[in-house]
């Protein structure tokens, strides 16, 4: 249910323009706090998103440009890797 839950709710904020690492993980993070209502779900998603920071910038410093969602198969387009 997470998935499915950030799989929809992350595609909705890949339309704005590609940003940072850091900015894409803090819509993560919001997209979390506003849509997954289960308290422990919650944190889970929002640490999914976090953790994820570092991840992208690594492969961003790699030459891939792109933030994974919570569910784990949406990849977000990133400029910077901040």
């Amino acid at each position: 249910m997470l998935f499915l839950i950030g799989t929809i709710g992350l595609a909705s904020v890949e339309t704005v323009s590609a940003r940072s690492c850091t900015e894409q993980g803090a819509l993560c993070v919001n997209w979390a706090k506003a849509n997954v209502p289960d308290a422990a779900r919650q944190s889970a998603a929002m640490g999914i998103c976090r953790e994820e920071i570092p991840k992208c910038r690594a492969r961003c410093k790699a030459g891939n440009k792109y933030f994974v969602g919570i569910g784990g198969f949406n990849q977000y387009p990133i400029d910077t890797c901040n």
